[in-house]
């Protein structure tokens, strides 16, 4: 990026330029990792999706800065293209799984274990000390010891004592309903 350039920009050319160049380097040099690793894309997923999906999130980052409508709209259109796109893509690659299954069970079945495969369970924790707890006996008490410093024990010995007294002079003893103009009925006196 070359800083001279800027200077014979206007401001929203200025911007743009920048922008560009800061997104670039960020997708160049900022590895995208998950718990601490690369994230993978699915089987499934080729490059028209993904690029698709790209141009979703960035739609929507853009309507979120500016809360147009236009952006919105444009947003929508372009959320729905992904879906499309996805939905494409998925069918594709079932398709292709399918075709081979009889030459290459292999990758049948690793399609299968990877679509009925369920991740349950808390993931790994940091505990007080900085250590990675993996263990689900060390993660209850992970988990026990962060609770444990928020809560507040309350000191039952030091209760002050309930005075069950009612101030007579501002109660109420009698209420009186009277009856809109107009009407005939007597007031009526409850207690």
């Amino acid at each position: 990026m070359s800083w001279v350039l800027l200077d014979n920009m206007n401001i929203e050319e200025s911007w743009t330029y920048f922008v560009k160049h800061i997104n670039v380097c960020l997708e160049k040099f900022i590895p995208k990792t998950v718990n601490g690793k690369k994230f993978q894309k699915p089987k499934w997923m080729d490059f028209y999706c993904v690029k698709k999906v790209k141009k979703k999130y960035h739609a929507w980052r853009r309507f979120i800065h500016s809360h147009s409508y236009r952006d919105y709209q444009a947003y929508c259109k372009l959320r729905n293209s992904a879906t499309k796109a996805i939905r494409f893509s998925k069918k594709k690659y079932q398709k292709g799984v399918a075709e081979c299954s009889k030459t290459n069970p292999k990758a049948f079945w690793s399609y299968v274990t990877g679509e009925t495969k369920s991740k349950t369970g808390i993931g790994d924790l940091i505990d007080k000390d900085g250590n990675q707890v993996t263990e689900n006996v060390g993660k209850a008490n992970v988990l026990n010891d962060s609770f444990a410093s928020v809560f507040t024990r309350e000191d039952n010995s030091n209760i002050p004592p309930f005075n069950d007294i009612v101030d007579q002079q501002n109660s109420i003893s009698d209420i009186v309903i009277q009856p809109e103009s107009g009407s005939t009925t007597s007031s009526r006196r409850y207690r």
